[in-house]
């Protein structure tokens, strides 16, 4: 792994998927669930089966970490408008 391309994003080897779960586990105050794309099977508008997320982490960082996480997040929110 080169540090130098590491700083700027281009030698970390994760997926979009698993960068998309770490920021909703920041979205959801440290709890990060497993993807999913379903809510619910239903037929003719009845529920047939409804699906729940799966816990992966019940906490993913210490409150303090998150909260400067979600800070970073917001001005970079805010920034790029």
């Amino acid at each position: 792994m080169n540090l130098v391309t590491m700083a700027f994003g281009y030698a970390i080897n994760v997926s979009p998927i698993q960068l998309l779960t770490l920021y909703n586990a920041i979205g959801n105050n440290g709890v990060m669930v497993s993807p999913y794309l379903v809510n619910s099977i239903r037929n003719n508008g009845v529920i047939i089966k409804q699906m729940q997320p799966t816990v992966l982490e019940q906490q993913i960082c210490k409150p303090a970490t998150l909260e400067a996480a979600k800070s970073l997040r917001a001005g970079y929110n805010r920034r790029f408008r």
